[in-house]
Protein backbone atom coordinates (compact mmCIF):
# COMPACT_ATOMS: atom_id res chain seq x y z
CA UNK A 1 0.00 0.00 0.00
CA UNK A 2 2.78 2.44 0.91
CA UNK A 3 4.26 1.60 -2.53
CA UNK A 4 0.97 2.52 -4.10
CA UNK A 5 0.55 5.74 -2.39
CA UNK A 6 3.90 6.96 -3.34
CA UNK A 7 3.73 5.97 -7.05
CA UNK A 8 -0.06 8.26 -6.98
CA UNK A 9 2.20 10.97 -5.63
CA UNK A 10 4.95 11.28 -7.64
CA UNK A 11 2.57 11.02 -10.35
CA UNK A 12 0.30 14.02 -9.05
CA UNK A 13 0.92 18.41 -8.96
CA UNK A 14 1.98 19.94 -5.96
CA UNK A 15 -1.51 21.05 -5.69
CA UNK A 16 -3.70 18.01 -6.80
CA UNK A 17 -5.73 15.73 -4.17
CA UNK A 18 -3.33 13.95 -1.95
CA UNK A 19 0.00 15.89 -2.35
CA UNK A 20 2.00 16.61 0.34
CA UNK A 21 1.69 20.22 1.31
CA UNK A 22 3.69 21.40 3.78
CA UNK A 23 2.02 24.29 5.55
CA UNK A 24 4.20 26.64 7.88
CA UNK A 25 2.97 28.26 11.00
CA UNK A 26 0.41 31.46 10.52
CA UNK A 27 1.72 34.88 10.82
CA UNK A 28 -0.87 36.95 12.82
CA UNK A 29 -0.61 41.06 13.15
CA UNK A 30 -0.68 40.93 16.38
CA UNK A 31 1.80 40.96 19.79
CA UNK A 32 3.47 38.14 20.57
CA UNK A 33 1.78 36.27 17.78
CA UNK A 34 3.37 32.25 17.98
CA UNK A 35 2.59 32.70 21.93
CA UNK A 36 -1.40 33.75 20.85
CA UNK A 37 -3.72 30.87 20.59
CA UNK A 38 -5.39 32.62 17.62
CA UNK A 39 -2.27 31.35 15.65
CA UNK A 40 -3.31 27.74 16.70
CA UNK A 41 -6.28 28.34 16.13
CA UNK A 42 -5.96 29.41 12.86
CA UNK A 43 -3.36 26.99 11.83
CA UNK A 44 -5.66 23.93 13.27
CA UNK A 45 -8.34 25.31 11.21
CA UNK A 46 -6.62 25.40 8.00
CA UNK A 47 -4.44 22.66 8.24
CA UNK A 48 -8.41 20.33 8.54
CA UNK A 49 -9.51 22.52 5.94
CA UNK A 50 -6.54 21.43 3.28
CA UNK A 51 -7.05 17.58 4.97
CA UNK A 52 -10.58 17.95 3.96
CA UNK A 53 -9.69 18.95 0.28
CA UNK A 54 -7.43 15.59 -0.15
CA UNK A 55 -3.81 16.99 0.89
CA UNK A 56 -1.43 15.46 3.02
CA UNK A 57 -0.04 17.92 5.84
CA UNK A 58 2.20 17.67 7.98
CA UNK A 59 2.90 19.07 11.52
CA UNK A 60 3.53 22.82 11.05
CA UNK A 61 6.07 22.91 13.78
CA UNK A 62 7.91 20.34 12.32
CA UNK A 63 8.08 22.14 8.95
CA UNK A 64 9.36 25.42 10.43
CA UNK A 65 12.33 23.69 12.66
CA UNK A 66 13.04 21.79 9.47
CA UNK A 67 13.76 25.15 7.74
CA UNK A 68 15.26 26.94 10.75
CA UNK A 69 18.00 24.26 11.04
CA UNK A 70 18.66 24.70 7.98
CA UNK A 71 19.15 28.42 7.70
CA UNK A 72 20.54 28.98 11.11
CA UNK A 73 24.39 28.08 9.68
CA UNK A 74 23.64 30.67 6.92
CA UNK A 75 23.97 34.59 6.85
CA UNK A 76 21.19 37.03 6.04
CA UNK A 77 20.60 37.94 2.77
CA UNK A 78 21.23 41.41 2.91
CA UNK A 79 25.19 42.26 2.14
CA UNK A 80 25.81 44.84 4.92
CA UNK A 81 28.70 46.86 3.21
CA UNK A 82 25.89 47.73 0.42
CA UNK A 83 22.64 47.13 2.34
CA UNK A 84 21.64 45.28 -0.43
CA UNK A 85 20.40 41.47 -1.03
CA UNK A 86 23.07 39.67 -2.05
CA UNK A 87 22.28 37.72 -4.89
CA UNK A 88 24.45 34.29 -3.58
CA UNK A 89 23.20 34.35 -0.04
CA UNK A 90 19.51 34.94 -1.35
CA UNK A 91 20.63 31.88 -3.62
CA UNK A 92 22.00 29.52 -0.60
CA UNK A 93 18.73 30.45 1.99
CA UNK A 94 16.27 29.18 -1.29
CA UNK A 95 18.39 25.93 -1.45
CA UNK A 96 18.87 25.33 2.29
CA UNK A 97 14.55 25.86 1.98
CA UNK A 98 14.02 23.19 -0.97
CA UNK A 99 16.65 20.87 1.26
CA UNK A 100 14.63 21.07 4.09
CA UNK A 101 11.28 20.37 2.26
CA UNK A 102 12.36 17.60 0.48
CA UNK A 103 13.46 16.01 3.68
CA UNK A 104 10.11 16.05 4.66
CA UNK A 105 9.00 14.98 1.51
CA UNK A 106 7.46 18.17 0.56
CA UNK A 107 5.30 18.70 -2.59
CA UNK A 108 4.86 22.04 -2.06
CA UNK A 109 5.10 24.85 0.92
CA UNK A 110 2.07 26.99 1.68
CA UNK A 111 2.50 30.78 3.81
CA UNK A 112 -0.05 31.30 5.49
CA UNK A 113 -0.82 35.23 6.81
CA UNK A 114 -3.51 37.49 8.08
CA UNK A 115 -2.74 40.87 6.74
CA UNK A 116 -4.45 44.58 7.49
CA UNK A 117 -5.63 45.77 4.15
CA UNK A 118 -7.48 49.19 3.19
CA UNK A 119 -11.11 48.07 2.14
CA UNK A 120 -13.93 50.97 -0.10
CA UNK A 121 -16.34 51.49 2.47
CA UNK A 122 -20.23 52.54 1.12
CA UNK A 123 -22.77 53.67 2.87
CA UNK A 124 -22.42 51.67 5.61
CA UNK A 125 -20.69 48.50 3.85
CA UNK A 126 -17.31 46.89 3.18
CA UNK A 127 -16.87 44.60 0.69
CA UNK A 128 -13.64 43.04 -0.40
CA UNK A 129 -11.55 40.10 -0.83
CA UNK A 130 -15.08 37.96 -1.52
CA UNK A 131 -16.55 39.15 1.90
CA UNK A 132 -19.54 41.83 2.89
CA UNK A 133 -19.44 43.33 6.08
CA UNK A 134 -21.95 46.20 7.66
CA UNK A 135 -19.73 48.49 9.30
CA UNK A 136 -22.34 51.04 10.40
CA UNK A 137 -24.61 51.03 12.58
CA UNK A 138 -28.52 50.83 12.11
CA UNK A 139 -28.58 54.19 13.23
CA UNK A 140 -26.03 55.77 11.25
CA UNK A 141 -27.28 54.27 7.78
CA UNK A 142 -30.84 55.83 8.87
CA UNK A 143 -29.31 58.81 10.01
CA UNK A 144 -27.67 59.29 6.74
CA UNK A 145 -30.89 58.21 4.66
CA UNK A 146 -33.30 60.26 6.17
CA UNK A 147 -30.61 63.35 5.36
CA UNK A 148 -29.63 62.06 1.88
CA UNK A 149 -25.84 62.18 3.13
CA UNK A 150 -23.64 59.36 0.90
CA UNK A 151 -20.76 58.21 2.84
CA UNK A 152 -17.63 56.40 1.40
CA UNK A 153 -14.42 56.43 1.79
CA UNK A 154 -11.76 53.41 3.16
CA UNK A 155 -11.28 51.72 6.14
CA UNK A 156 -9.18 48.97 7.82
CA UNK A 157 -10.32 45.24 7.17
CA UNK A 158 -8.17 41.89 7.85
CA UNK A 159 -7.54 39.41 5.00
CA UNK A 160 -6.09 35.98 4.60
CA UNK A 161 -3.47 35.88 2.49
CA UNK A 162 -2.16 32.13 1.17
CA UNK A 163 0.70 31.90 -0.68
CA UNK A 164 2.01 28.70 -2.33
CA UNK A 165 5.91 27.85 -3.15
CA UNK A 166 7.04 24.61 -5.18
CA UNK A 167 10.41 23.19 -4.43
CA UNK A 168 12.18 26.07 -6.12
CA UNK A 169 10.50 28.79 -4.29
CA UNK A 170 8.71 30.15 -7.22
CA UNK A 171 5.12 30.94 -6.46
CA UNK A 172 2.77 28.74 -7.85
CA UNK A 173 -0.59 29.75 -6.22
CA UNK A 174 -1.59 32.56 -4.43
CA UNK A 175 -5.08 33.05 -2.50
CA UNK A 176 -6.29 36.66 -0.78
CA UNK A 177 -10.10 36.38 0.96
CA UNK A 178 -11.74 38.35 3.43
CA UNK A 179 -11.79 37.97 7.28
CA UNK A 180 -13.40 40.88 8.86
CA UNK A 181 -13.74 44.78 9.19
CA UNK A 182 -11.72 45.94 12.02
CA UNK A 183 -13.72 49.08 12.48
CA UNK A 184 -17.00 49.78 13.71
CA UNK A 185 -18.92 53.56 12.86
CA UNK A 186 -21.54 54.54 15.29
CA UNK A 187 -24.45 56.84 15.11
CA UNK A 188 -22.27 59.92 14.96
CA UNK A 189 -18.19 60.13 14.99
CA UNK A 190 -15.56 58.78 12.71
CA UNK A 191 -15.46 55.43 14.26
CA UNK A 192 -13.52 53.55 16.49
CA UNK A 193 -11.12 50.42 15.95
CA UNK A 194 -11.92 46.86 17.06
CA UNK A 195 -9.17 46.50 19.63
CA UNK A 196 -6.58 43.85 18.62
CA UNK A 197 -7.34 41.56 21.47
CA UNK A 198 -10.89 41.31 19.58
CA UNK A 199 -9.42 40.46 16.12
CA UNK A 200 -10.05 37.05 14.35
CA UNK A 201 -12.07 35.60 17.48
CA UNK A 202 -15.00 34.86 15.52
CA UNK A 203 -14.68 31.17 14.05
CA UNK A 204 -17.30 31.62 11.61
CA UNK A 205 -15.34 34.60 10.03
CA UNK A 206 -12.39 32.35 10.08
CA UNK A 207 -13.87 29.41 8.07
CA UNK A 208 -15.51 31.38 5.56
CA UNK A 209 -12.31 33.12 4.57
CA UNK A 210 -10.46 29.78 4.64
CA UNK A 211 -13.35 27.80 2.81
CA UNK A 212 -13.28 31.10 -0.13
CA UNK A 213 -9.56 30.85 -0.43
CA UNK A 214 -9.42 26.93 -1.12
CA UNK A 215 -12.92 25.70 -2.14
CA UNK A 216 -14.42 22.49 -1.26
CA UNK A 217 -11.66 20.17 -2.58
CA UNK A 218 -9.07 23.09 -3.19
CA UNK A 219 -10.23 23.79 -7.07
CA UNK A 220 -9.55 27.60 -5.85
CA UNK A 221 -6.35 27.31 -5.13
CA UNK A 222 -5.51 25.33 -8.33
CA UNK A 223 -7.36 27.93 -10.46
CA UNK A 224 -5.54 30.75 -8.44
CA UNK A 225 -3.04 32.28 -11.26
CA UNK A 226 -3.30 35.84 -9.89
CA UNK A 227 0.14 37.23 -9.13
CA UNK A 228 0.95 38.33 -5.48
CA UNK A 229 0.15 41.98 -4.69
CA UNK A 230 3.63 42.70 -3.38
Amino acid sequence: MAVLLACLRSQAGPLDPGARLCLQRPWLPVENANADPRTADLEARLTAALQGAGFEVPEPAAVDAAIDRELAPLPGIIDPHTGRRDAARYAARQAAIAQALRGLDCDARMIAEVVPVWVFFNNGFVQWDGRNQRVSSGGRIALQALGGIWEYGHVRALSLWLRVLDLEEKEIAFRSAGIEAIVELGVTGDGETVPPTEWLTTTKRLDSAIQSALGERGEHLRSATMAHPN
